[in-house]
């Protein structure tokens, strides 16, 4: 093992290399273990912010999945010349990826002669560089989304959104948007008025109410929207709002409460139980500064349940929460299997 290092500040960005005899006796327990002992030496000498990237030489990739799951790691595989990062993982850490990438591209050719590769190795080492080839030409031709893809582009549309809606109902007096758009249970089963658990989303009661829900979404949707890439965060914020409206429908109809509801807090509290699931599956989103701001933002949104505020509508808070978390836990799984992703990570 080796470990390389560069310390500017209050952070200390690691780069672990372990080599393949080294990672054929290693457990998953061993693994975390090292890796907490170092980044503990670190957080010691008073580095808050510690970046670790284990970088495998190996070609024993499955047993690479088993033992480095939940952090962040790379693999060098030296017979077929090529870096392997998944999509679960940075597409580049201190600038390393293309110099590892240049130093690879002939590493099974300089390691091995022609005379001692098999013939079934040399077939398979061709397939290899072409398809890394055409995964090369892919990039290339992504460049100019992986350019755009950086900005959390459809947070910013939604807050848009709501604000646009907002001075339609507020400065420009069009209050049969709201009288008409809100969430109120008679009218959606005995009038059959469905879209209103939709235009809900878009509506705000006042300035104040307004305000609050757009800096929630936008300190933390950014967040998840970098993790999720744009369609899956869209799809997680209006489905979650629509559940969230669904719940508060069923609450007070079963409360025999004629009690009419707007704004988008439903929808964001998904995305808060969003934000949740993804703390606790991937280690490396795990910093400091992303904690104090989950932090606060729990405080928050979970601040008038505990004071009893009223007027606020908490079933559709519990139901867009707890549907945030199951949506990201689901999309998790169906989420199809890449061996590579060009979309920007946070």
């Amino acid at each position: 093992m080796c470990l390389f290092y560069i310390a500017d500040g209050q952070s200390a960005s690691l780069v672990w290399l372990l080599q393949d005899s080294v990672l054929s006796g290693l457990t998953r327990e061993q693994y975390e273990n090292y890796l907490k002992t170092i980044q503990g030496v670190f957080f010691k000498r008073g580095f808050e912010f510690v970046p670790t990237m284990a970088l495998f030489l190996t070609s024993d990739i499955a047993h690479v999945k088993e033992v480095a799951q939940g952090s962040m790691y790379w693999i060098a595989d030296e017979v077929y010349g090529r870096l392997v990062v998944f999509e679960d993982q940075p597409e580049d850490f201190l600038g390393l990826r293309t110099m590892l990438e240049n130093n690879l591209a002939f590493a099974g050719e300089s390691k091995r002669s022609e005379e001692a590769i098999s013939p079934e190795d040399r077939k398979r080492k061709q397939e290899a560089r072409r398809s890394w080839d055409k995964e090369n030409r892919r990039r290339k031709m992504r460049g100019t989304y992986e350019n755009v893809s950086r900005y959390s582009w459809v947070t910013l549309a939604l807050i848009a959104l709501n604000v646009f809606v907002f001075v339609l109902t507020d400065l420009f007096r069009l209050r049969g948007l709201l009288e008409n758009g809100c969430l109120y249970w008679p009218s959606l089963f005995y009038q059959n008025e469905y879209y209103r658990v939709f235009t809900c989303m878009f509506l705000h009661a006042d300035i104040g109410h307004i305000s609050s829900n757009m800096i929630a979404l936008f300190s933390i949707g950014d967040i998840v929207e970098r993790e999720m890439g744009h369609f899956r965060f869209a799809l997680l914020y209006f489905v979650s709002g629509l559940l969230a409206s669904m719940t508060s429908v069923c609450y007070f109809y079963f409360q025999r409460e004629n009690s009419s509801s707007v704004g988008a807090s439903g929808a964001i509290y998904g995305v808060a139980g969003a934000l949740l699931m993804i703390f606790l599956t991937n280690s490396y989103l795990r910093r400091r500064e992303n904690l104090i701001r989950m932090g606060i933002f729990i405080v928050f949104l979970f601040y008038p349940m505990f004071t009893g505020t009223q007027g606020i509508d908490y079933a559709a808070h519990l139901g867009g929460f707890v549907s945030g978390a199951l949506i990201y836990w689901i999309q998790s799984f169906v989420r199809p299997k890449r061996g590579r992703s060009w979309k920007r990570k946070f």
